[in-house]
């Protein structure tokens, strides 16, 4: 049976930790379209990241 975990680094948490920050301040200012745009970019990120380590192992 194959593991479908997601492993994040520890050197990448500090890239989440800031983020988490700007999500707090964008839902807070009730700004929806740049909440997406950031989201999508997150996602988009952890996806090509998964993508290259799963490659390089």
């Amino acid at each position: 049976m194959k593991k479908k975990n997601l492993i994040i680094p520890r050197k990448a948490l500090y890239g989440i930790a800031p983020a988490i920050a700007i999500i707090a301040i964008l839902i807070s200012k009730n700004q929806p379209g740049p909440l997406l745009l950031f989201l999508i970019g997150i996602s988009a990120g952890v996806l090509i990241g998964k993508g290259f380590f799963e490659k390089n192992k």
